[in-house]
């Protein structure tokens, strides 16, 4: 899904990163949007985790929110959709190291 999106013509990166880094004001209702928004993909993933039966499903909610947020800002900042490819190598490489 990351790659497909990230090879769309029109990917800009995530308009909810990007709010954060322009207003950079944690008490901004811009930042405190995208705050949420990061939190509902954590839940998402964290019920994934869970119903995964996974030992610690918060630590690799919280990994798996990295790889999809940092793969995000790596393909906007070098037009690359690559990144996408590397997320999911180090996230079979978490999932491979548990259970």
């Amino acid at each position: 899904m990351l790659q497909l999106w990230f090879e769309a013509p029109d990917f800009r990166g995530c308009a909810f990163i990007n709010a954060t880094v322009e207003l950079a004001k944690p008490k901004h209702p811009g930042y405190q949007a995208a705050l949420e928004q990061q939190q509902a993909v954590y839940a998402y993933i964290l019920d994934l985790a869970q119903a995964a039966g996974i030992t610690d499903p918060e630590l690799l909610a919280r990994q798996f929110l990295l790889l999809v947020q940092g793969s995000i800002v790596v393909a906007m900042m070098e037009g690359n959709s690559i990144a996408a490819a590397q997320a999911k190598t180090v996230a079979s490489a978490l999932l491979g190291r548990r259970e």
